[in-house]
Formats: C-alpha cells, sequence, structure tokens
C-alpha cells in the first residue's frame, strides 16, 4: 500500500514510508522522523516486530548525489555503486553494534575492502573514459596507475594512492584459493586498520567534485564513513 502522504513505497506492515520517512504512532497518525538510519541492530529482528525498521540510505539519494558522466553506463554505474553503498552501511552497522568474533570481524573488513574498492575502480574508470584514457581490459591496478600518473584528480589528503595501492592488493584476496602461507590468511591480513582506512579513502573520493553533484548532501550520506573522532572535527568546520 502507498503513503498516504507521498504516495512512496511503505514496509510490509505499512508502519513506514521509505520515501518521505515518516511512521506511525501509537495513535495510528504519521510523524515525521528524519534518521531511521540510526535506529538500532535490535530493529532489523523479526521476532521482535517492532513498529519500524533501521535502514540505509535511499538508493535515490545516492543516485542523485553521485557524478558519473559516461552517458551510455551512468545509471546501471549509480545504480550498483548505490547498493554497494547501502551494503557498506549495513556492514558498518555490524561492527558498531554486535559483539562478534575476532574471526567475524575480521570478515567483515574484508568484504567492506573489497567492495569499496569496487567503488573506486568504477569511479575510476569513468574518469578514464571522460579524459579519453581508457582502454578494454584495463586490470584495476592500471586504472589506479593512470589516474595518478595523468594527475586526472587531486586529493587534500597525499597518502590516498598509497592506501588504495595497499587495499588493491587486500582486494585481491577475495580470491581465497591464493594463500600458502600461515601468517598470511585474511585473519592476518585484515585489520580494523585496513578498514578505517578505506573508509576514509572512500568518503574523500566520493565527496570529491569529479564524482559528487552535491557536497551538502554528500557530507549527510556518506556520513557513516567518518570515524567519530573526525566526525566532532566536520561538525566544528
Amino acid at each position: 500500500m502507498p503513503c498516504s502522504i507521498c504516495g512512496g513505497t511503505t514496509s510490509r506492515d505499512y508502519q513506514i514510508c521509505y520515501t518521505c520517512k515518516r511512521i506511525k504512532d501509537k495513535h495510528d497518525n504519521l510523524e515525521h522522523c528524519q534518521y531511521l538510519n540510526q535506529l538500532s541492530f535490535d530493529s532489523l529482528i523479526k521476532k521482535y516486530e517492532p513498529t519500524y525498521h533501521w535502514g540505509p540510505q535511499l538508493i535515490d539519494n545516492y543516485r542523485n548525489t553521485l557524478k558519473i558522466t559516461h552517458a551510455r553506463e551512468e545509471y546501471s554505474i549509480k545504480s550498483n555503486i548505490a547498493y554497494t553503498l547501502q551494503y557498506l552501511e549495513y556492514i558498518q552497522k555490524q561492527l558498531n553494534e554486535l559483539i562478534l568474533t575476532s574471526v567475524l570481524y575480521k570478515m567483515l573488513y574484508k568484504n567492506f575492502v573489497i567492495a569499496s574498492m569496487g567503488i573506486i575502480e568504477s569511479l575510476f574508470k569513468d574518469l578514464l573514459k571522460r579524459t579519453d584514457q581508457y582502454k578494454e581490459k584495463i586490470n584495476l591496478k592500471r586504472t589506479i596507475e593512470k589516474v595518478q600518473e595523468k594527475e586526472l584528480i587531486k586529493f587534500s589528503n597525499p597518502n590516498i594512492f598509497e592506501i588504495i595501492e595497499k587495499c588493491r592488493k587486500l582486494r585481491n584476496k577475495v580470491h581465497i584459493q591464493d594463500n600458502d602461507i600461515d601468517n598470511k590468511t585474511d585473519y592476518f591480513e585484515f585489520k580494523d586498520k585496513s578498514q578505517k582506512e578505506i573508509k576514509q579513502v572512500l568518503f574523500e573520493i566520493l565527496t570529491h567534485t569529479e564524482f559528487c553533484s552535491s557536497e551538502t548532501n554528500a557530507q549527510e550520506l556518506y556520513n557513516f564513513l567518518i570515524e567519530k573522532e573526525t566526525q566532532k572535527l566536520h561538525q566544528n568546520k
């Protein structure tokens, strides 16, 4: 059933509208709730049947903020990046709120890094296409090198490309059979630091004018990528 206020998509129990972010109160009235993505992880547990549920940012919000200039592929690239960003929000939610084994934490770090590098690869390839630098079947390593060599984008953080290269090597561990050294297993390779670094890189790339159509919207959208200490600095600016 569509929302009675905006006509948008509602949850299965009609208690929440994912478009205008309104929820039903105890009197069955709709009231505004801007911060659904800040609800606790408990709201995702089916057996509790809460009135409303945690949710990531809307796909359209991501699509509308991303800047992709290669027109033929614009919608599909924006959509796939948006889906991946929702998944990254979900991983971060787990890291923030769940008590897990050390192995599970490592697997979340791994998935976060790999998914993030997929976004970076997609954006960098779009950058190469719009500057006529792109060649078919170019791999990730060469994509990063060309963007850096041609100085197609500049960052405030001088270590960005160094971190990207570190994470590119980690991304290769998507092939779990390519390891024959005991102390190079995923458990030892993926660390809290790796995830924090890729979050920092991803935030800087996604909010860069080359890839962002609205800096104001981006600060709120990509807030989950900012560490709490850094958030305070952003808020005080």
